[in-house]
């Protein structure tokens, strides 16, 4: 049974059972506001007996802290349960605080208002967040009304469940853009990609994307560091990708992209190509990638650019040159990021591009998509119990659109 008291702007409710506590009664929370987080409602005032307090705290066990108002509700400090209790466990401890009010034993924090923002909040209190034991800080509202109590665990857990589901929502995004798993099957060709982000989501980045009648742009990105912010940047290239008319050469795209990650990130490794699916003919652009490869006459061969572009985001002006290739029949083209070759077993022992090749070679004859599954599941045992150490991307192209009869 509860009985109320006033109702109103400072309103609380004295339940039955307690000496002293008693309980705010706040207005619904807004939004996102740090009364959200209130873990507890009690406060008790200054001029009542401490051995009354204690009474009402062992009843309720749940309560560790708890507001010191005056006889109007004004805030005047905070009680924590342990350092009372602790008093009171010593010897003659009961006796001496028998008289003794409250007043005494009430200590300041910091407070805040009752409809501040938890993001605004958080990072005033950032310094308490590394502790293992919680901190206390009290809330009010109509100037200094007390309106309850939150600690640093509760702001804890909040920013832990804000950033699961801020990631989940990252990762949603990022899976329509980077797709785990791609297959386009041409007449001229069979293109199979793939891609898996080490914490879900992450700075690996392919593309594929037909600007005209046989004509394809492919890209594979690598993104400096991982996680969340990785993925903007990704994002980013992929908005940038979908509003370039390729049409205008790959140059244009690459410079301005170039650009924009100098203003804004740190750097990306790319490689960009131009590929004519009729002619076979491919124009590299080798931004500082290097995992360039091309499985020809049963032998995989690590292609070698001109050597003049740079990673994206070293300098703001780069001009790109591209180094063409033409593929022959049976030719089988090969991008993947370095999380591929650089994974470790539990030896500490690097995949490597030596188990990399015996893939390549072992399933030479298996359709291109076989490839890749064979590549990943390698992978997978390879690093077994160890989680995967980097994001990892891989964009296999076998090329069939010259037969080796009109091939000059």
């Amino acid at each position: 049974m509860k009985i109320a008291g006033i109702n109103n702007k400072g309103s609380w409710i004295k339940e039955s059972g307690f000496r002293v506590f008693r309980k705010v009664n706040n207005p619904p929370v807004q939004r996102e506001n740090i009364g959200k987080l209130i873990s507890s409602f009690y406060y008790v005032r200054e001029d009542e007996k401490v051995i009354d307090l204690a009474s009402d705290l062992d009843k309720n066990r749940h309560i560790q802290a708890v507001g010191v108002t005056d006889g109007r509700d004004n805030i005047k400090g905070i009680i924590l349960k342990k350092d009372l209790f602790d008093v009171l466990g010593k010897p003659y401890g009961q006796d001496i605080l028998k008289h003794k009010k409250v007043d005494r034993f009430r200590v300041t924090t910091m407070k805040f208002g009752f409809d501040r923002s938890i993001l605004s909040v958080a990072e005033e209190i950032q310094p308490f967040l590394s502790k293992t034991d919680p901190e206390f800080f009290l809330l009010y509202r109509d100037e200094n009304k007390y309106a309850g109590i939150f600690n640093s665990i509760d702001m804890m857990m909040y920013l832990s469940l804000m950033t699961q589901r801020d990631m989940q929502l990252a990762r949603n995004l990022q899976n329509r853009i980077v797709r785990e798993d791609l297959f386009i099957n041409k007449e001229n060709f069979k293109l199979s990609c793939a891609s898996s982000m080490a914490k879900g989501i992450g700075g690996d980045y392919y593309s594929v994307t037909n600007y005209d009648n046989g004509k394809w742009f492919i890209t594979i990105c690598d993104v400096c560091g991982k996680g969340l912010a990785a993925s903007l940047v990704s994002t980013s290239i992929a908005g940038m990708l979908n509003i370039y008319d390729f049409k205008n050469g790959p140059e244009g795209f690459i410079s301005k992209l170039n650009y924009y990650i100098c203003r804004t990130f740190d750097f990306v490794t790319a490689a960009f190509i131009d590929f004519d699916e009729e002619s076979g003919l491919l124009r590299i652009f080798d931004m500082g990638h290097s995992y360039i490869y091309l499985f020809k006459s049963d032998k995989l061969y690590k292609l070698k650019t001109s050597g003049g572009n740079i990673p994206l985001g070293i300098h703001e002006n780069v001009i790109p040159v591209g180094d063409n290739y033409k593929l022959q029949y049976g030719d089988m083209f090969i991008l993947i990021t370095d999380g591929i070759v650089e994974q470790t077993n539990s030896k500490g022992e690097e995949f490597g591009e030596k188990r990399f090749y015996r893939i390549i070679k072992t399933h030479k004859n298996s359709e291109i998509g076989r490839i890749k599954d064979k590549l990943l599941e390698e992978i997978a045992s390879f690093r077994a119990p160890l989680t995967q150490n980097d994001d990892i991307t891989a964009v296999l192209l076998s090329y069939s659109g010259i037969s080796p009869t009109s091939s000059k």
